[in-house]
C-alpha cells in the first residue's frame, strides 16, 4: 500500500501547497460573477538584476455597467496558528493621506465619458481598518518577509496591468476602451489577521498575555504599503515604454474629461499613478465567512448606490450635484 496515501501528512503537504486555498477562492469568486484565472506572470529583474517571471496567483474581473473591477490575488495558506498582525493607521492622517476608495488604484485617465462622482459614495464605506507594516508570527518564530513579499509581488505587477488598461482605453472600442479600470491587489490568506489597538505602548506589550489584549481581530484589512524608489524607477521605465508609442501631444489630447478637468495634464496623473499602489487588501479566509459578499456588495454600491447612500451625499453636498444626477 502507497505509505503517502495513508500517512495523514499527505494533507498537510497538499494544504500548504497552497492549491486548495487557490481553488476555493476560485469558485467563490466565479459564484458571485468574476472571470477568473490562475496565475498572472510578469517579467521583472531580481535581486541580482537578472529579468525573471514573477506572478500572481488568480487573475479575476467583473464588469458592472462602465466599471471593470480587477481582483489581482494572491493566496497564503497558513495553519490556525499563524497570525498576522500590523501597525494601526488612520484613514487621511496616514503617511500617503488614503482614504477609504484607495484600495481601487483606479485608472479612469483615457476614459472618454464623464462619469458620476464614486470617490462621494465610497467616503461612507471603508472597507476595513488601515494599517501598515505587520508581521508574520506563527509556533516557530516570526517571518518578517511573508507579508512584504506578497504585497512586493503585487505591486510591481500592478502597473502591468495599468499600462494595459491605458491601451484597452486608446484602443476606444466597445469592447475595451469604455470602461474605468480598477486594479485591486489582494491578499487573501488562511493566518489570523489582527490590527494593533491604537496608542498601544511597549509596557502594555510585556504584560498582555492574549493578542486580543493589544490588537483587534479583523477580517479585512486596508495595508498602506511604504514607499519603495525601486519600485517607482520600476513604474517609471514601464510609463517609458508605453510614452514611446506615442507623443505627449496625443496622450494630453487622449485624456477623459475627468482627468482634463482642472486643466490637470497626463504628466500631472503620470506622477499621481507612479506611486500606486495606494492600497493593498488583506482578507482572512474562512471556508464559510462573508468576506468576498461583502468586497462584491462593496464594488456594487460604487455603481449602483443605494438611495440610504444617495441621501447621506445630498445631506453632506448639497442636493445639486451634477455628478450623481444620474444615480438619482
Amino acid at each position: 500500500m502507497n505509505e503517502l496515501r495513508t500517512n495523514s501528512k499527505w494533507k498537510d503537504f497538499l494544504l500548504k501547497s497552497g492549491l486548495p486555498l487557490e481553488f476555493e477562492v476560485k469558485r467563490k469568486l466565479n459564484d458571485l460573477g468574476f472571470f477568473n484565472k490562475y496565475e498572472y506572470t510578469y517579467l521583472r529583474e531580481n535581486e541580482e538584476s537578472k529579468l525573471t517571471e514573477f506572478s500572481y496567483d488568480i487573475d479575476s474581473y467583473k464588469e458592472i455597467e462602465n466599471h471593470c473591477f480587477e481582483l489581482m490575488v494572491e493566496c497564503k495558506y497558513r495553519d490556525d496558528s499563524t497570525n498576522w498582525l500590523f501597525l494601526p493607521e488612520e484613514y487621511n492622517n496616514s503617511d500617503r493621506g488614503i482614504g477609504g476608495n484607495d484600495f481601487l488604484n483606479t485608472n479612469d485617465l483615457f476614459f472618454k465619458d464623464e462619469y458620476p462622482d464614486f470617490f462621494k459614495i465610497i467616503m461612507f464605506h471603508n472597507i476595513g481598518p488601515l494599517c501598515s507594516k505587520g508581521i508574520e508570527i506563527c509556533s516557530g518564530g516570526q517571518n518578517p518577509k511573508s507579508i512584504t513579499q506578497a504585497i512586493s509581488q503585487l505591486s510591481y505587477a500592478l502597473f502591468d496591468k495599468l499600462i494595459y488598461g491605458f491601451e484597452r482605453q486608446l484602443s476606444n472600442t466597445e469592447t475595451d476602451g469604455h470602461f474605468i479600470y480598477h486594479h485591486i491587489p489582494i491578499i487573501i490568506t488562511t493566518a489570523n489577521l489582527y490590527r494593533l489597538k491604537n496608542d498601544i505602548s511597549i509596557q502594555e506589550i510585556k504584560k498582555s498575555n492574549d493578542l486580543l489584549e493589544i490588537a483587534t481581530k479583523e477580517s479585512m484589512l486596508l495595508i498602506e504599503p511604504p514607499f519603495s524608489i525601486d519600485l517607482k524607477n520600476y513604474a517609471l521605465n514601464k510609463f517609458a515604454s508605453f510614452e514611446s508609442k506615442y507623443s505627449l501631444t496625443k496622450l494630453n489630447e487622449s485624456l477623459g474629461k475627468q482627468a482634463k478637468s482642472n486643466n490637470r495634464g497626463y504628466e500631472f496623473h503620470k506622477s499621481y499613478m507612479t506611486d500606486y499602489p495606494c492600497g493593498i487588501l488583506a482578507v482572512h479566509f474562512e471556508t464559510e465567512c462573508n468576506v468576498f459578499n461583502e468586497l462584491n456588495q462593496f464594488l456594487e454600491e460604487i455603481v449602483r448606490p443605494r438611495k440610504t447612500t444617495i441621501d447621506e451625499i445630498d445631506n453632506i453636498f448639497g442636493s445639486k450635484i451634477s455628478a450623481l444626477d444620474s444615480f438619482r
